[in-house]
């Protein structure tokens, strides 16, 4: 019984011997041709087109690319000081920023600590607000007092450094810092730290009673009731020497600055109402604190008055 069921390669190739019979322009025209020439036509048609619609869609997508990487660009830089003292170009010359920056390699964190480790900023943010513009926050160190070693008293070296009062040691610039240029001096005593320099960091038990006395001064109006300071020592752990604006020494013990403060507004209080001016005063004890007064005559040592006793009559008739 025949095969009915041949391979279609097997009919193929008996077709293709059949038309090897025929002349050239008859195999050339012929329907069977035609037909495959159509078949790798449409074929290579379509690959042509698949591959063209495959450039097209590349071109976009790098054009698109391209145009949103140039929407990103950062023109605008807004810079915002909280203390208003440090000027935008030294902001931009610590970030290093002369033109545009672009958000997609933007790294805020590290422009942030870029800023960070300058030692007259606190804190620093820096982030992208869209479409265009890039906001930096600073916050500036605040200076309390000059600080400088005991030693410069007699080289008369000026260290220029400020410290603020978390004991953060920076450069006392006077284009910066202009309405602190009259802070006063305090002299390290020798061993206080390994190297003072910007960027060191006094420790909190040495600077605690100095932050104290700078708080407890800037209660009272130095006009009226007690001078600025003009400089700070401290000789002995538990002692500390102010030298005053007007000439006045005053001795302080370490703790309970804000009563020995009171004493002192006291005591000058009463030497303006006798138009006398202290020498020194020792603000240590709680009742009668010892002065020196400064007459034109002699000096003469005597204790301050107590409250009671100014208020007293029989005081008042004496003076």
């Amino acid at each position: 019984m025949e095969n009915r069921y041949r391979p279609r390669n097997e009919d193929r190739n008996i077709v293709s011997r059949l038309e090897k019979m025929l002349p050239f322009w008859e195999r050339l025209w012929s329907r069977m041709t035609l037909r495959r020439i159509l078949s790798s036509l449409k074929r290579w048609l379509l690959v042509t087109v698949l591959a063209a619609a495959a450039l097209v869609g590349l071109f976009f997508v790098v054009y698109y690319a391209i145009d949103k990487a140039a929407s990103l660009s950062i023109d605008k830089i807004n810079i915002q000081s909280r203390h208003g003292m440090i000027d935008r170009d030294e902001i931009l010359k610590l970030l290093g920023l002369k033109g545009a920056v672009n958000l997609a390699t933007l790294n805020a964190h590290g422009m942030e600590k870029r800023l960070e480790a300058c030692p007259a900023i606190e804190s620093a943010t820096v982030r992208a607000e869209l479409p265009d513009t890039l906001v930096i926050e600073v916050a500036e160190r605040i200076p309390i007092v000059y600080v400088a070693m005991e030693t410069d008293v007699d080289t008369g070296v000026s260290r220029e450094l400020f410290m603020d009062p978390e004991g953060h040691v920076f450069p006392a610039d006077p284009n910066t810092y202009a309405d602190f240029l009259g802070v006063p001096v305090w002299y390290l005593p020798p061993g206080s730290c390994d190297k003072l320099e910007p960027g060191t960091v006094l420790s909190p038990e040495l600077i605690a009673p100095i932050c104290d006395i700078i708080r407890a001064s800037n209660l009272y109006d130095p006009a009226t009731e007690i001078p600025p300071i003009r400089e700070i020592f401290r000789p002995k752990d538990w002692e500390i020497r102010l030298i005053l604006e007007v000439g006045t020494e005053v001795r302080m013990a370490v703790y309970d600055v804000t009563s020995q403060m009171a004493r002192l507004a006291m005591v000058l209080e009463h030497a303006r109402r006798t138009k006398r001016h202290i020498s020194s005063a020792n603000v240590i004890p709680e009742q009668n604190p010892a002065v020196i007064f400064l007459d034109s005559r002699h000096p003469a040592a005597q204790p301050a008055p107590s409250e009671a006793e100014e208020e007293s009559p029989s005081r008042r008739n004496r003076h």
